[in-house]
């Protein structure tokens, strides 16, 4: 569907694409398909080409995040877990929405569905970083996903930036995440320029 709507755009706006949390992964393989002029990357996996998420975690130094203990697996029929449930409670708000009003975290974790175990072990098919500019904006207060880890994963690019927040800054730092975002974008040319 994201690369359905990037081959609709009009000419002239030259597409940034902005991944949160598993997201990171989404923009990867979609930017190894179609023209893209900025990656951003928002507590973000930046997997490398031929990695996935459960692969990038498997080789990266332990870290504890309360997200951790928030994940329950949900059994299939066969009794093995095909995805994972977030469990509805003030834990789990606190892990990806620590510095919202509660009742914002409460309204955002019962929006979020169950996570299939297979998107954490689909592989990336490209490397667009390698080509496209891209920027990693490393959320410093994350207990979702490790700050250090996303240090780890930064390194990775030519631009990085540290935002004083939560798993989720587009709900809790609104302002500062929209001013790094349009930075990017009013940065870039427009197409064909």
């Amino acid at each position: 569907a994201l690369l359905a709507v990037l081959a609709d755009r009009r000419a002239g706006e030259p597409p940034v694409l902005v991944g949160h949390s598993y997201g990171g992964a989404v923009i990867t393989e979609a930017a190894a398909h179609t023209a893209v002029h900025h990656l951003v990357y928002l507590a973000a996996f930046a997997l490398d080409e031929g990695e996935s998420v459960g692969s990038f975690m498997r080789a990266a130094p332990a870290a504890d995040v309360l997200l951790d203990r928030c994940v329950t697996p949900a059994p299939d029929v066969d009794g093995r877990p095909s995805s994972t449930v977030l469990r509805p409670d003030e834990q789990t708000v606190r892990a990806l929405y620590g510095r919202c009003d509660p009742a914002i975290g409460a309204a955002a974790l019962a929006r979020l569905s169950p996570q299939p175990v297979d998107t954490m072990r689909g592989r990336v098919s490209g490397a667009p970083r390698d080509t496209v500019p891209s920027t990693y904006v490393v959320c410093s207060d994350d207990l979702a996903v490790a700050p250090a880890h996303q240090r780890l994963m930064a390194k990775r690019f030519t631009h990085t930036v540290e935002l004083d927040a939560d798993h989720s800054p587009s709900l809790s730092a609104v302002d500062a995440t929209a001013d790094i975002i349009a930075a990017i974008a009013t940065a870039l040319p427009a197409s064909g320029a």
